[in-house]
């Protein structure tokens, strides 16, 4: 397997976060390659959604081949570990240019103009919406604290990028300001409210261990609503099983709206659907649709259903023919 040797001198560094994951990362100006953990990016993530996903922040820039990356991630399982490398390069590439950019484009793809924003804050954007002529771009941004905390930021502009307000959001559940993380994945519009879909956890549990805060460790899924002016109508947080969950996905309903949970930190192996309905008291009823996988077989070593499953390896095989390898100790 090949390996790939880059000179790193002189690069732009960054730390990114994604739940339990953690990358450090080095980037310099190149020709395009990737290194995560002493392997190329194509060798070491398999599943072709999170090759993509490493890539766009330099789609999104237009400039797919021009930088080297050299990564180190630990924690969590592959799809943790590809989102903290792309936060990583994000805040790495903000450090060659550090101005949000926004760009109009007509229905055939050619260029109005390109607005550059002062990005003073350090703003990381992650996605944007258009509602009643006005423009709701999603992010979240890093403040002081241990652990390199971040909230959730809402900016709002007009059709010609200049910005009407921008707002930040934080701590859901009450924990210590100094560690939380917040991250922005998504946003939506409809004709009354804007939604902010995301995820919220405490960096190094610290608020576990330091009363009268309550443990934090489990991440939560987090979808805040707020009016035109950027201010809180409802603060909802989902947690499957009390395992990490993070609202990956969002869309809106006529009566509420519909999320997509990342269920499990060490990745991959259990997702969640929640269709929330909102009445007109601000009210909301939850319909969970968890689509957890199931185990239908345990097997040992040899390939047999063995009871006596102690102080031995053995391989539990899923409802979608995945198989997961356990050892179990008395």
């Amino acid at each position: 397997m090949e390996k790939i040797k880059l000179d790193f001198k002189d690069s732009k560094y960054a730390t990114g976060r994604r739940k339990t994951s953690i990358a450090k990362v080095w980037l310099k100006k190149g020709s395009g390659k990737i290194y995560v953990n002493g392997k190329n990016y194509e060798d070491y993530f398999k599943r072709a959604s999170h090759k993509m996903q490493i890539l766009r922040p330099f789609e999104i820039i237009e400039q797919p081949t021009e930088y080297d990356v050299r990564c180190q991630v630990i924690g969590g399982g592959h799809t943790g570990q590809a989102g903290a490398l792309v936060h990583g390069i994000s805040r790495a590439l903000l450090l060659y240019d550090d101005n949000l950019k926004l760009t109009k484009v007509n229905t055939s793809g050619d260029e109005i103009w390109t607005r550059n924003l002062d990005n003073t804050e350090n703003i990381i954007p992650a996605d944007l919406t258009i509602s009643s002529e006005t423009i709701y771009y999603g992010c979240h941004t890093g403040r002081e604290g241990a652990g390199d905390p971040f909230d959730y930021t809402c900016i709002s502009l007009d059709t010609e990028a200049n910005i009407n307000w921008i707002k930040h959001y934080a701590n859901p559940r009450g924990y210590s300001l100094e560690h939380i993380r917040n991250e922005l994945y998504g946003i939506k519009a409809n004709e009354s409210s804007i939604y902010m879909f995301g995820g919220t956890g405490d960096e190094s549990n610290y608020s576990a261990v330091n009363p009268p805060y309550e443990s934090s460790d489990v991440w939560n899924g987090w979808v805040l609503q707020t009016d035109f002016n950027g201010d809180i109508i409802q603060s909802d947080v989902f947690c499957h099983d009390n395992v990490n969950t993070a609202t990956e996905y969002g869309d809106l309903t006529e009566d509420g709206y519909v999320i997509f949970n990342d269920t499990d930190a060490q990745g991959d192996t259990e997702v969640g659907v929640i269709k929330v309905q909102i009445n007109n008291n601000s009210n909301i009823t939850k319909h969970p649709i968890i689509l957890n996988k199931t185990i239908i077989k345990t097997i040992n070593i040899l390939g047999q259903e063995d009871r006596n499953n102690k102080n031995q390896i053995m391989f539990e095989i899923y409802n979608d023919g995945s198989v997961s390898k356990k050892f179990i100790t008395d």
